[in-house]
């Protein structure tokens, strides 16, 4: 069996986030804070992107990587988690 590994993935404090709403254009941008180790999770970042759109849906782009959509509905009762795992 192949096992494919992601390389180490540059996600660290101070990483940019860009938020865009569902016509691409940017609506929020912040930071990754410092992060915290958890060992049931691995190291958790936090951020806050203030975000001024009516638009329901938005891609939320961590540095480099693909951005993950979310549903302003889903943000705004519950929040949301990204997370990248290592194998």
């Amino acid at each position: 069996m192949t096992q494919y590994q992601h390389p180490a993935l540059p996600i660290s404090e101070r990483v940019l986030i860009n938020v865009a709403d569902d016509q691409g254009r940017k609506v929020g941008t912040a930071s990754l804070q410092d992060g915290s180790w958890h060992t049931d999770r691995g190291c958790l970042f936090r951020f806050v992107a203030p975000v001024n759109s009516p638009a329901p849906y938005f891609d939320v782009q961590i540095g480099d990587e693909s951005p993950v959509t979310i549903s302003r509905d889903e943000a705004s009762k519950h929040g949301f988690s990204i997370a990248y795992g290592y194998s």
